[in-house]
């Protein structure tokens, strides 16, 4: 058994692969014995299988072409599960760089077989600038911290591999989604592949993006993190924070739409860790990163698509899976006040429609709806059904009471008001002061009920 498969997954890629397999069959001359070289083309419609052949006057690799395209994913796993040998596998990009040298660095790592997993710190690069290293350095280059996955650029051994997730560099919370950080005994990966959906697994490029759920679309785009995280979770592991691998960018498909996509996924990600026995203390700090990229991700489109991302159900799939998460909506406010009030009452009334619709299906309910601001009239605007259950209006501004919510046709009363009275439901429509509200109910007020909030559905202790 060889110690080491490096598994190149392709499809139409022709040229860039050319130059991929040139650098690195020149790195591996001379360990034939302990590295095998494995290329699955995903039935290319281009001159890869030309290409491939080519090499093999230089090294001895494996060449596997499929009879149909089987999806990114089904690739990848049919490179590790069925085509490799070695103890060891690693996935490497088409368009990647495996940095001169790396090899008998990789090899010493893996020498004395202590780990199950290794992670491989690495750094980005636009294609052409890759092309640029291997044509011009010999695939020769030593990145600065600052460029790579993660800082801490020291080889160490790791406690629990859920640590990784929180080392700060480039992209915090998302560090495992390149295919190449993972560095993975065979065996493990055989023995836990089986998480992974035939959906997932057959992701044809055919299928229509309707027929697509979040969680199979987290599964095609997070294969190996859902893999590994089941295998590794809570177990020591090795990281390799000296970057050999350079992560080309620019030739994926991904890249078009991955700020959509990693707002989608992100829920299913958390949940997975969460069900593989994430720690507790690490779960918390890992949300708090996740909370930011995803506000930063609603930003970048934004930027693009102000108007139209409001009317995306994946947005609002993501932040009502979130509504039970505090300050989540604070830092979402923040966002969208900068641009437009209005567009993030869109969402808050899209968010508060659904949680509504469970909750007003039941009979004879005394329902108060809290403020009387923009944001009571979005809710209300396209919601007859909460218009008609709602039998109480207050506000806290003492100039409104006595006067009339026309939407309701009912008389504004004072907070006051509600004091002795059941309730099974409040609305709080406020969202700056939405925690001060609710404070006040429950320890001013002292009623026992029901509010939905910003906040989610929270059951006063009264």
């Amino acid at each position: 058994m060889k110690k080491l498969s490096i598994c190149i997954p392709t499809w139409n890629r022709a040229d860039i692969l050319n130059i991929t397999l040139g650098s690195l069959i020149n790195q591996l001359k001379g360990y034939e014995d302990q590295v095998e070289l494995i290329v699955s083309d995903n039935n290319s419609e281009d001159n890869t299988e030309e290409i491939v052949k080519n090499y093999l006057k230089d090294f001895p690799l494996i060449y596997h072409r499929m009879k149909e395209n089987i999806g990114g994913t089904g690739n990848f796993d049919f490179l590790i599960n069925y085509l490799s040998t070695g103890e060891y596998s690693i996935l490497i990009g088409n368009d990647d760089l495996v940095l001169d040298g790396a090899i008998p660095k990789i090899l010493e790592l893996i020498s004395d077989s202590k780990y199950d997993y290794y992670y491989m710190n690495h750094c980005y690069k636009p294609v052409q600038e890759i092309i640029h290293i291997i044509n011009t350095a010999n695939s020769s280059y030593k990145p600065t911290f600052e460029a790579c996955e993660c800082y801490d650029l020291t080889n160490k051994d790791v406690e629990k591999w859920e640590e990784i997730l929180t080392y700060d560099g480039l992209n915090p919370g998302i560090n495992m989604l390149y295919i190449g950080a993972h560095l993975i005994k065979k065996e493990i990966w055989k023995e836990n592949r089986h998480i992974i959906s035939d959906f997932a697994l057959r992701d044809y490029p055919e299928i229509k993006e309707k027929t697509r759920t979040n969680f199979s679309l987290y599964e095609s785009i997070a294969m190996t993190e859902l893999i590994i995280a089941r295998a590794m979770m809570g177990k020591k592991c090795y990281y390799c924070g000296e970057p050999l691998i350079i992560q080309g960018l620019g030739s994926q498909e991904l890249t078009k739409v991955f700020s959509q996509y990693y707002i989608r996924t992100r829920y299913h990600q958390i949940q997975h860790f969460i069900k593989c026995g994430i720690d507790d203390k690490i779960l918390k700090y890992f949300k708090e990163i996740i909370d930011k990229r995803v506000l930063v991700k609603l930003s970048e489109i934004m930027n693009y698509r102000r108007e139209q991302i409001y009317e995306n159900d994946w947005v609002l799939e993501y932040i009502e899976k979130n509504i039970s998460d505090k300050g989540f909506f604070e830092k979402l406010f923040d966002i969208f006040s900068d641009y437009n009030n209005n567009h993030y009452i869109k969402i808050l009334k899209g968010i508060f429609n659904n949680e509504l619709k469970k909750y007003l299906n039941k009979e004879n309910q005394n329902i108060v709806l809290w403020g009387t601001g923009d944001v009571a009239r979005s809710i209300l605007d396209n919601t007859d059904i909460l218009a008609q259950k709602i039998n109480f209006v207050v506000d806290a501004s003492i100039i409104l009471h006595g006067k009339k919510f026309e939407i309701l046709d009912m008389e504004i009363k004072s907070p006051q008001d509600l004091k002795g009275m059941e309730i099974d439901l409040i609305i709080i429509s406020t969202v700056k002061y939405a925690k001060d509200v609710f404070d006040f109910i429950e320890k001013e007020l002292k009623i026992k009920t029901t509010v939905l909030s910003c906040d989610g559905f929270i059951q006063t202790s009264c």
